[in-house]
């Protein structure tokens, strides 16, 4: 793994993020989890799958590959479990206020 403040990061370099995920765009009600475990490739490029966790209800699965430099990207969703059991689609992240993430899915 890169240094804290390296240039990194480089590629086989591997990061793990969780991310609270909120019902609303206040961040007031939270809902659950995102944890998205990844591997850099060359140019901040990375493939990472994530696991989207609503508490009490189920899991979104996906993965992708995105550029860590992007304000925004696109994932796809490849399965659910619990109430999301057979669902698959996308979700869509864009940059939100107060150093937030929107999250949009589309399941089918």
């Amino acid at each position: 793994m890169a240094e804290p403040g390296a240039n990194g990061p480089f590629a086989g370099d591997q990061a793990i993020y969780e991310l609270a995920l909120y019902r609303d765009a206040g961040l007031a009600h939270k809902v659950g989890t995102a944890v998205f475990s990844c591997l850099y490739n060359f140019d901040h490029n990375g493939y990472c799958d994530v696991v989207f966790d609503v508490s009490g209800s189920g899991s979104l699965i996906g993965a992708g590959n995105f550029n860590f430099d992007t304000t925004h990207f696109d994932l796809a969703v490849t399965a659910g479990l619990g109430k999301f059991q057979g669902e698959s689609g996308s979700v869509q992240e864009t940059p939100a206020a107060n150093h937030a993430e929107r999250f949009v899915f589309s399941l089918r």
